[in-house]
């Protein structure tokens, strides 16, 4: 549902009460990515509640795939870990329910298609929202191929994320973010996930582009890999999704287990004092 640029958006989920709460208090939003069962559960779960200690405002968990295309090396890598131990979707849910008793932060949930196809659509929708999922994002379904399936999900409360990219023009970004609810999310790059170097020179244009169509806050992803770029990129954003740079970490500590928890919550403070004004 669109909103014009000075409505307040209704409180579906704890999405748009973040949002609302962040922009009252003059804050940016620090999302954080982690590969659910990677390097196991038990340390999944761990690294979850250590971001979230070190200042999280989201946190993002990936679904293991075979096929992840729209990732880089580093987050491929960690699926594929993922996936040798087994993990399902069951266990991802459980990682889920496990923060649930502790934490009120939004959770969303970062799946390929195809997991929930075999799981059933609706039902997974339901499922998610149950447990207290509040948002998904889905790399692999374009916007044609997501409108059929947005009603039922915003049936269970559940926002459907859509993505912006550097090669979205004014016209499909028109289209595409009528509809944006939760956050949209901000490719900076044209291609995979990773750690760079530098940031993108097109995130100031496609915060311009968005910006002309909706007030739905927007969020930059894909290669913030250090508390420097994520300043800059808050520029133009409302905030920022941290990914590789933790999961890269979590590949550099495989042997030091005990160790990874304080590193991810010290790496996470890092960009959380980056972002505070």
């Amino acid at each position: 549902m669109q909103t014009s640029k000075n409505e307040r958006a209704p409180m579906n989920n704890r999405l748009d009460e973040l949002f609302f709460q962040l922009q009252a208090r003059g804050r940016k939003a620090l999302a954080v990515f982690l590969m659910g069962g990677d390097p196991d559960l038990e340390t999944s779960l761990k690294l979850l509640r250590a971001s979230l200690e070190g200042g999280a405002d989201i946190v993002e968990i990936g679904v293991p795939f075979s096929d992840p295309l729209a990732d880089g090396p580093v987050i491929q890598k960690a699926s594929q870990r993922a996936r040798v131990n087994q993990t399902t979707l069951a266990d991802i849910f459980s990682l889920v329910r496990e923060l649930r008793k502790e934490h009120d932060t939004p959770i969303v949930l970062l799946s390929y298609w195809n997991p929930i196809y075999q799981y059933g659509p609706e039902q997974f929708f339901q499922q998610a929202k149950k447990i207290g999922v509040d948002g998904l994002v889905i790399p692999d379904l374009p916007y044609e191929e997501k409108r059929p399936f947005r009603p039922a999900a915003e049936a269970c409360g559940l926002v459907l994320i859509d993505f912006m990219t550097p090669l979205t023009g004014e016209e499909r970004a028109q289209k595409i973010l009528q509809q944006a609810a939760g956050f949209i999310y901000c490719v900076t790059v044209s291609g995979v996930t990773g750690v760079r170097d530098q940031l993108a020179e097109t995130l100031e244009k496609s915060a311009a582009i968005v910006r002309n169509v909706t007030r739905v806050p927007l969020l930059a992803g894909f290669g913030i890999s250090s508390p420097a770029q994520a300043r800059q990129a808050v520029q133009w954003t409302e905030g920022v999704i941290v990914g590789s740079a933790l999961v890269q970490e979590v590949e550099n500590h495989l042997e030091q287990l005990d160790a990874l928890p304080e590193r991810i919550r010290e790496q996470v403070r890092g960009f959380r004092r980056a972002l505070d004004p």
